[in-house]
This record gives structure tokens, sequence and C-alpha cells, in this order.
């Protein structure tokens, strides 16, 4: 177990929040978490708290392997505040609900600069799978009107997403005229 203070968050390519930047005495580091446990860490450890944390490695060992931490359990110094991470359970499979967001890529549109499968429109964040997020977000953005038909993910189920918007998980891209079915 060791102490540092909370920094920021990061997320994975979809744009869940998945991990969270601690700076301690023997400097910074990345624990990642599972992104159903999101809503929980935030709360428990807002930025620039000071927290003590529970970590195990993972992933591979060795010259070049990714030395990235798992956090397991993590307590707010100040508030006493306590989450153990194995003790918050994923959520049950969902379909989600259906969803249809209509935007003119001109005013509605914000696509990030940084590698991702997501792009907002109309203040919704919208996930396309990777194969189909290099292929469609050139056409995406140089199109007039865009129209996204899919499932929009139960807020209440711990997933946070970077942008603070709600997710929908793309089945279908209209851009103009041209529809893509999305798989």
């Amino acid at each position: 177990m060791f102490e540092g203070t909370v920094q920021a968050y990061g997320n994975n390519p979809e744009g869940d929040m998945d991990k969270i930047l601690l700076r301690s005495e023997k400097g910074e580091i990345w624990l990642h978490f599972p992104p159903h446990t999101a809503r929980q860490v935030i709360e428990a450890a807002p930025l620039h708290a000071t927290v003590s944390v529970q970590t195990d490695r993972r992933g591979p060992t060795g010259p070049g392997a990714d030395h990235r931490c798992e956090l397991k359990a993590l307590k707010n110094n100040s508030s006493n505040t306590e989450i153990i991470l194995s003790d918050i359970s994923p959520p049950a499979p969902s379909a989600g609900t259906e969803a249809e967001v209509r935007g003119n890529a001109a005013h509605d549109l914000e696509i990030g600069t940084s590698p991702g499968n997501t792009f907002m429109l109309s203040k919704k964040q919208i996930s396309l799978p990777p194969h189909m997020a290099e292929e469609l977000l050139p056409l995406i953005r140089r199109a007039g009107n865009i129209v996204v038909k899919g499932k929009m993910r139960d807020s209440t189920q711990g997933f946070v997403s970077a942008s603070g918007h709600p997710v929908i998980q793309a089945t279908l891209v209209q851009l103009d005229s041209i529809s893509y079915k999305i798989r």
C-alpha cells in the first residue's frame, strides 16, 4: 500500500474513464481500474485528494513491458471513504435503450485529435468499433448532415465517459444520404 495525490484521470479508446494518475514521493504512476468502477473511484478520490492505494502489477514484466499497476483498493485519507474494487460487481449485460442523434457536421460535430473510437455529435458521445472508426471518421469529418442510430448505455451502471456526456454504441451511421451499418 502507498499514498499519493490524485493528479488526473485517463480513459480507454472507447472514452470510458479507466485509470487514475497519482503523484507519490516515488514519482507519478498510472493505476488502471475496471471502467464499471469509475463512478465509485472518482467519487472517493476527486482531483487533488490524498489517497492510500493497494495495487497489483499487471501484464508482462521485463524490458519494454507495460509496468502499469492495477488498482485493488483505495482510501481517501481526509474523508476515510474506502472502496475495494473487487467488491463492485460488473453490471449485467444490457442491450441499452434505442437512441437516434442528428446533427450538422459544421455545428454539432466534435472529433478529437487523439486516437480513439469516439466522436461527439449534438452533445452525445458516439462510440464505434475500432475497425469502423478508422474507416468512418475521415468520412464523418467531410459530411454535411449526420444521423446516428444505436444503443444508449445505462448511466447508472458505474461507467463514466471522459466527455461527461451520454454514450451511444452506434449501430448505423448515415452521412448525408449514405448509410453505414455498424457491425
